[in-house]
C-alpha cells in the first residue's frame, strides 16, 4: 500500500487534479474500516490488488476533498465522495493500465429513475442506504467527468484551479462550486448543473434510426431519459474490428430529444451499440442496431 500511496501522491499532484499536494506527508495503514483523516489513511485489509489500488486512490483523494477544501462533507457528500469517486477512476488505470475502474456506474443505472434516485443535491443529512451512495459517489463522479470530457482536459483544469484557489479552506458550498467553474470555464454550464444535479429523471439513450446513403450511415440516437449523457456509438465490422464516434453532452445542451451521427464504413457492418464505461443506462434493450448484410455496405 505505501507504493500505491506514493503513486497516488504522484498522480493527484502531476495528473489530476495536477494540484501539488498539500500536505507533507500521507500515512497509510490497515485498520478495521475505510475512512480519510488529514494526511492519514485507513484501509480495511483486502486481499485483492486491484481493490486494494482502487481504495487507496479513493481515499487519498479525500486529502483535496473535502480537508484541503474545508468541504461539509455530512451535509454535501457529493462534494467530496464523487471528487474522490472521479479521481479513482482515473487514477486507478495510471498506476495499473489492467484496471478498469468503474465503481458505481452500474449500480446508477439498475435504480435510475426508481423512488429511491433522488436529486443530487438533496441533502446528505436527508439520505440513506443506496440514495445516499448513488448521490454521494457515482452520479456527481459522472457529471464532474462529463463536464470535463465536454470542456476538454486544459479548460476543465483551468476552472477547477480555480475553484480551488478561491475556495480551498473556506467550506464552500454548492452554488461556489457552480458559480466558480462558469466563471473560470466562460461557460454557462447552468443547464447542465440543473439537469444533472438538481433534477429528477433518468439516463437512457436508444437508437432510434439507421439510414444510408451516399456512402455514408446516419444513425440517429435518442435520449429517451431526461439525463444528459455522452454517446459512444460503437460500431463492429463483421471482420471483428471495430471503431467508436463520440460526442460529449453538448450534444443535448439545447433540449433536444435526438441527435444524428453521420459515418462512412470502410468494411461491412455487423452491429452498432450504444455503449460507453462510463455512460449508465436504464434500458440497454435498445441500444443494439444489428445490420442486415445488404445495409452499410
Amino acid at each position: 500500500m505505501v507504493n500505491f500511496g506514493r503513486k497516488t501522491v504522484e498522480a493527484m499532484s502531476y495528473t489530476f487534479p495536477k494540484w501539488p499536494f498539500p500536505y507533507s506527508h500521507i500515512t497509510v495503514f490497515q485498520g478495521l474500516a475505510q475512512m480519510e483523516y488529514p494526511m492519514m489513511v485507513n484501509d480495511n485489509p483486502i486481499e485483492d490488488r486491484a481493490e486494494t489500488i482502487m481504495l487507496t486512490d479513493h481515499e487519498i483523494f479525500h486529502t483535496m476533498f473535502p480537508f484541503y477544501m474545508g468541504i461539509n462533507e455530512t451535509k454535501y457528500g457529493w462534494m467530496d465522495e464523487g471528487w474522490a469517486t472521479m479521481g479513482e477512476w482515473l487514477i486507478t488505470p495510471i498506476i495499473d493500465p489492467s484496471i478498469t475502474d468503474d465503481y458505481g456506474v452500474a449500480p446508477y443505472g439498475a435504480v435510475a429513475g426508481t423512488e429511491i434516485d433522488l436529486p443530487i443535491t438533496t441533502l446528505t443529512t436527508q439520505q440513506n442506504g443506496t440514495t445516499m451512495f448513488l448521490n454521494s459517489y457515482p452520479k456527481p463522479a459522472l457529471g464532474y467527468l462529463y463536464v470535463r470530457d465536454m470542456l476538454g482536459n486544459e479548460l476543465f483544469e483551468k476552472a477547477l484551479h480555480y475553484y480551488i484557489a478561491q475556495w480551498n479552506g473556506k467550506h464552500p458550498q454548492p452554488y461556489d462550486f457552480f458559480n466558480a467553474m462558469n466563471t473560470a470555464s466562460g461557460r454557462n454550464l447552468n443547464w447542465f448543473w440543473q439537469r444533472w444535479f438538481f433534477d429528477d429523471g433518468y439516463p437512457d439513450l436508444a437508437i432510434a434510426d439507421v439510414q444510408e446513403q451516399n456512402g455514408s450511415s446516419t444513425v440517429t440516437v435518442a435520449s429517451v431519459g431526461t439525463k444528459p449523457v455522452p454517446v459512444d456509438l460503437i460500431v463492429t465490422y463483421t471482420d471483428g474490428t471495430s471503431l467508436t464516434l463520440h460526442k460529449d453532452i453538448s450534444v443535448w445542451e439545447k433540449g433536444n430529444s435526438t441527435m444524428q451521427l453521420t459515418f462512412k464504413p470502410t468494411k461491412q457492418v455487423k452491429q452498432l451499440e450504444l455503449k460507453g464505461t462510463y455512460t449508465p443506462d436504464s434500458n440497454k434493450k435498445d441500444n443494439i442496431y444489428h445490420v442486415k448484410q445488404q445495409q452499410l455496405n
